[in-house]
């Protein structure tokens, strides 16, 4: 085989959110392998079909496959790069690095679903998603197991089930839509150097010199299967004074502690066991940072270590446990094919009708989450 036959993949639409990507192989074998990852055996030249494309992890989209020929085929799939990037991993091995095509110029972006249907909705959103547990929690919506489970529940209400399908979606909620987490604690308590390691790269400046962090830093990241929005804050300790560097300080924590105060979670990290403020404690988790350097008496004490200088990849570990044990997550927040309250109209239609089951208005109330 020469190299320009190949199997190859490439992105040929826009690189970004949208409504449609469409990704190509090219090289002898495409078809082969469309048939193979379709479960299609019969995919001829020519061939137009919407099928269930299969990746080593199981269903990953529902795609149109176009056969232009035996050396080339298209897959159409939903607008999402969550969905690309995982079918141009499936390659890698026998391709080599996926061809991808970016286009600076333009960026896709999802259609407005107000007044939509519950699909629609979940379309949209699938597009802005940005986990592959997210996009595959709202193709099961999009394929209609949200609108499946509602009207059986519209038609004979269950409460057990009803039940399941709330607690299902609060899982999922944390899946679709970033968590607000604050790194705070005393100032030079390892937060910059947290932040850093749960992003991966070097975003915060990292210094000995206490009060080096006195604005905001703002990241998307992710902690396993859960998109989260992290901050990381100036660091508490006494300021006395009226130079300018100490009124900035003094700035710097208050916005440290108005942040906190409104975050989904705070990691407090104290390396010589500091209290967190009264009146963030329910927040908040505490962990004894620098660990690895903390007394002995301090370490044995403490159940909740970190020692990001010494161990980063277990301290980043630890977070994403106790992150899942904070909000009583699994790893994986998908279930395939289940039914998910993926937008807060609905979760709040479904929540309403859990709390009057024994009310005659109660299917009523789910018929509404249908419509909204």
């Amino acid at each position: 085989m020469t190299h320009a036959d190949a199997l190859t993949v490439r992105e040929l639409s826009p690189r970004g959110h949208g409504a449609v990507s469409i990704v190509a192989l090219r090289g002898r074998g495409a078809l082969e392998r469309a048939r193979s990852a379709a479960a299609r055996p019969n995919l001829a030249p020519g061939d137009v079909r919407v099928v269930a494309w299969r990746t080593a992890s199981g269903v990953l989209d529902r795609a149109l496959c176009v056969v232009i020929s035996a050396d080339e085929v298209e897959l159409h799939l939903h607008g999402n790069p969550v969905l690309v990037d995982a079918l141009l991993a499936e390659f890698e091995p026998t391709g080599g690095e996926p061809e991808r095509r970016a286009n600076t110029e333009r960026q896709a972006t999802a259609p407005d679903a107000g007044g939509a249907s519950l699909e629609a909705r979940a379309l949209a959103g699938l597009a802005r998603s940005t986990t592959d547990s997210a996009a595959r929690i709202l193709l099961d919506q999009v394929g209609g197991a949200l609108r499946r489970e509602l009207e059986a529940q519209a038609v004979a209400l269950d409460r057990p089930r009803l039940r399941a399908l709330i607690e299902r979606s609060r899982t999922a909620r944390r899946a679709l839509e970033p968590s607000r987490v604050v790194l705070a604690g005393p100032v030079n308590a390892g937060k910059s150097t947290l932040f850093n390691a749960l992003l991966g790269e070097r975003r915060a400046i990292v210094s000995a010199r206490p009060g080096t962090t006195r604005d905001v830093l703002r990241a998307h990241a992710s902690f396993g299967a859960y998109p989260i929005e992290l901050f990381d804050v100036a660091g508490t300790r006494a300021v006395a004074g009226s130079a300018p560097d100490a009124e900035l300080e003094r700035a710097g924590q208050a916005l440290a502690l108005e942040l906190a105060s409104r975050a989904d979670w705070i990691v407090w990290l104290a390396p010589l066991g500091e209290p967190v403020p009264h009146e963030l404690g329910a927040r908040a988790t505490e962990f004894l940072s620098r660990a690895d350097v903390a007394p002995p008496e301090l370490a044995s004490s403490r159940t909740r270590r970190l020692s990001v200088f010494a161990d980063p990849a277990r301290a980043v570990a630890a977070i994403h446990a106790a992150f899942r044990a904070r909000f009583s997550l699994p790893e994986e927040p998908w279930t395939p094919g289940a039914a998910v309250l993926f937008d807060a109209a609905a979760f709040a239609c479904a929540t309403s009708a859990e709390c009057e089951l024994d009310d005659p208005s109660a299917r009523r109330v789910i018929a509404r989450a249908l419509a909204v």
